[in-house]
């Protein structure tokens, strides 16, 4: 999927091979974004440090790393959008756990149809995301060959004057 700032590129961690075969089809039939694949943990942390990656499909099971732990270190390395593909056995657990990091979890056997909106889902929100930071930095940029003006001051008008009755008039 291309935007105008550039595309989006996909991480897929899965040690087994089968996850990785299927995930990799679905991914391609689908027409998802580019995707590049980490078999461990550490590698996809590597990957993602190295830059250039937007977005990271956790597809369990993860050599030297749990999927929920291999998530919670992608958002703290500002990962944007994280999908955990959990084990059936854990995905309620994982989603409870991860609900406030921002993961998203579904269970490794969900619904093909499930897992690619979702897919697109976070890639939509990645590119608004972006457009929207985009935006922000050039009005920023307009800002300082714009600098803004001190408002003018208003005219001073004339204090009530006491006509010695009590009440004020305006002369």
């Amino acid at each position: 999927m291309n935007t105008s700032l550039h595309t989006v590129r996909a991480l897929l961690v899965s040690s087994s091979e089968a996850q990785t075969q299927r995930i990799s089809a679905l991914l391609t039939r689908a027409r998802i974004v580019p995707f590049d694949h980490a078999g461990s943990a550490r590698q996809a942390l590597e990957q993602f440090d190295a830059g250039g990656i937007d977005g990271v499909l956790i597809a369990e099971p993860i050599a030297g790393s749990s999927g929920r732990e291999l998530a919670l270190q992608l958002k703290k390395r500002h990962c944007m959008a994280v999908l955990l593909l959990a084990a059936p056995e854990h995905a309620d657990t994982d989603a409870a756990l991860l609900e406030q990091s921002g993961v998203l979890v579904l269970p490794n056997d969900a619904p093909e149809s499930l897992i690619v909106q979702t897919i697109r889902l976070l890639t939509a929100v990645r590119i608004q995301l972006e457009q929207m930071q985009h935006k922000t930095e050039k009005a920023r940029g307009e800002g300082r060959r714009y600098p803004h003006h001190q408002p003018r001051e208003a005219p001073a008008r004339a204090a009530p004057a006491d006509d010695g009755d009590g009440g004020a008039q305006i002369h």
